[in-house]
């Protein structure tokens, strides 16, 4: 349990040191747009390469793999369409409601899942977690951009929505997975070059975070009591609920676990940038995904601990 504590709050300094940077104006909030950019399009990418070419696949690895892979699809499905349902419950007006339904679909499993994975649960559990988020590239990028123009009649040309899911993270997962099953062994150079760059990913992540959360206020979002509503599922009730089916089934360890912290962490930020991008309502997502990542540092940490007992 130390262990564990320990971790995540080295985790959560980084993201203080994130938010303080920003409020303090050492780094400006169009800092996180270029953050964003170096994670995606250079740190993630090499971490998910060098962490896929230094596991073997054994048969009950692979089974497992594609175990997680199927309950992943699944979550998403259930958790995007709950959130459809609360969304009209709470009678929120229609173009909105995909907003809704998207963030309750979709968990920061990249920018905050990535390094939570590693720290707590070595490579294995960064493998795993890499699949999680393919699995939830090709779900949202395909249902979720469908879910989050709900109401919307324009469409996106074909072109545009094979260039958003062909992304370098996924092109990055897909190759890596060639090296996995086929047992890629790299040279030294190469292998020390992916590696030390992979490594940004973890303190660049928690920055990022850090300097999304400065630019939020919690006075601002803290009336809305559907976002409340929806903080409570994605944090709480989903993962609880994950965790007692997989653990009455009697899955493997790792993909119990997976599969629970895939539900239960905040928002998937990308919601906000989608958002933008589709002209929805993109101050809603954005306050959506602050309240939820504000909340899971009390959340988080109670989670992985409960979690990591289960190893």
């Amino acid at each position: 349990m130390a262990i564990v504590i320990e971790k995540v709050i080295s985790i959560f300094v980084i993201i203080l040191i994130g938010y303080v940077a920003c409020r303090l104006g050492w780094l400006p909030q169009t800092a996180s747009k270029y953050i964003s950019k170096l994670l995606m399009n250079i740190a993630m990418p090499c971490l998910i390469v060098a962490s896929m070419v230094q596991q073997s696949l054994t048969p009950e690895v692979g089974r497992n793999l594609v175990i997680t892979s199927i309950l992943c699809m699944i979550l998403f499905t259930v958790t995007t369409l709950v959130g459809f349902v609360i969304a009209r419950i709470m009678k929120v007006p229609l173009r909105d409601q995909g907003i809704y339904a998207f963030c309750l679909g979709y968990s920061n499993n990249g920018f905050l899942g990535f390094p939570v994975a590693q720290s707590i649960f070595g490579v294995e559990g960064l493998l795993f977690m890499i699949l999680s988020n393919l699995m939830m590239n090709i779900h949202n990028f395909s249902f979720g951009i469908m879910t989050l123009t709900y109401g919307d009649r324009a469409k996106a040309p074909l072109k545009e929505k094979l260039k958003r899911f062909f992304n370098i993270p996924v092109v990055a997962s897909l190759l890596g997975l060639v090296f996995l099953i086929v047992d890629v062994d790299l040279p030294e150079a190469p292998m020390s070059i992916l590696t030390m760059l992979g490594n940004m990913t973890v303190p660049l992540s928690m920055i990022f975070l850090g300097i999304q959360l400065a630019q939020s206020s919690f006075k601002d979002v803290a009336g809305v009591k559907i976002n409340h509503v929806i903080s409570i599922f994605r944090l709480v009730i989903f993962p609880a609920v994950t965790f007692l089916i997989c653990s009455l089934i009697g899955f493997d360890p790792m993909v119990t676990i997976t599969v629970t912290l895939t539900a239960g962490l905040p928002i998937a930020v990308v919601v906000s940038i989608l958002s933008e991008e589709y002209g929805r309502n993109t101050k809603l997502a954005s306050e959506c995904v602050f309240l939820s990542t504000l909340f899971s540092l009390i959340s988080l940490p109670i989670m992985l601990w409960l979690l990591s007992s289960t190893l």
